[in-house]
């Protein structure tokens, strides 16, 4: 089971938050962590967002501009060019058309 604490209070999404594991041990520090229902977590860090696993490692590369809950696995995501997508919660991409 992984926690997570609140380290600094910054500006909105500059917020730091230290991704723990059971026993308190630091695994790396985010400025978002949100918990999907799977247990994944959306991580983002300097403008860009994945997912992470219950054990902290990452399953979707941080590399989408935004990422957020779609519902039954699947997250809305657009990268850096604004080309959108559905990302599955293991990381296949389904392009929408833009």
């Amino acid at each position: 089971m992984l926690t997570t604490y609140r380290r600094s209070e910054g500006y909105g999404s500059r917020d730091e938050k230290d991704f723990l594991n059971h026993k308190g041990k630091k695994l790396a520090t985010y400025h978002r962590l949100e918990a999907l229902a799977s247990g994944q977590f959306i991580a983002g860090k300097d403008k860009v967002n994945g997912v992470l696993d219950s054990k902290g490692k990452v399953i979707v590369l941080l590399k989408y501009r935004y990422l957020e809950k779609a519902g039954d696995g699947l997250l809305w995501a657009e990268d850096g060019s604004g080309r959108r997508f559905l990302v599955s919660e293991t990381g296949e991409e389904y392009r929408i058309r833009n």
